[in-house]
């Protein structure tokens, strides 16, 4: 299962392969975008003023950072309008980001929630959680009884992910964990039922 860390370092002091940033639809101004717009030379905003890419919910658009930052790709993951964002819409935006990071070859990347839920109430602590749930369920995968790889990326799985989080760390790490645990349980649910029947019996359950 993919590990999920959470450190307090800024998002753009962790090294990793990739970062995924959430952008909503109709925001004018977004401290995180705003600040890697700076870092990458003002590219993420010239690809929305040129409408190129649209934070629509569930969008997305990787940037390769040529350098400029400690992460060779940026993923900027769309949430639609802020003011419709949920705990689903959450779940499964990061959901998206997991699965095209690791269509992309991926191994680890990193992301926040921190402030995302700003002006609403939606908590970071709830946002982590649902975060990391999206993570988690998307990357699973049942491959006991499988001989030939379906492409070119089938064998590549990504190993960890980090949440930079510096306010309420306990409590996101908490629900980190919960989740965590959550999704440990559905996979040994999924693993049974993808079992065929003379596999795993009623004895062995």
């Amino acid at each position: 299962m993919t590990r999920i860390q959470v450190k307090p370092e800024p998002l753009d002091r962790l090294k990793t392969e990739a970062t995924a940033i959430f952008l909503f639809e109709d925001a004018k101004k977004e401290k995180l975008r705003d600040s890697m717009d700076k870092k990458l030379g003002g590219r993420i905003s010239s690809l929305i003023r040129k409408k190129r890419y649209t934070p629509k919910k569930f969008s997305t658009r990787s940037i390769d950072t040529l350098g400029k930052m400690k992460s060779e790709t940026i993923l900027l993951m769309g949430l639609g309008k802020k003011g419709d964002l949920t705990p689903d819409i959450m779940r499964r935006a990061a959901a998206k980001a997991a699965l095209t990071l690791r269509s992309l070859g991926v191994r680890n990347f990193s992301l926040t929630v921190e402030g995302v839920g700003k002006g609403s109430k939606l908590s970071d602590t709830l946002l982590a959680q649902a975060a990391a749930e999206g993570i988690l369920l998307s990357l699973y995968r049942f491959t006991e009884y499988r001989k030939k790889p379906q492409n070119d990326n089938s064998k590549i799985d990504i190993d960890y992910a980090v949440l930079s989080q510096k306010k309420s760390l306990a409590k996101v790490k908490a629900s980190v964990s919960a989740a965590q645990k959550l999704c440990k349980s559905v996979f040994l649910a999924r693993d049974l039922q993808n079992h065929p029947g003379n596999k795993i019996g009623r004895a062995h359950v």
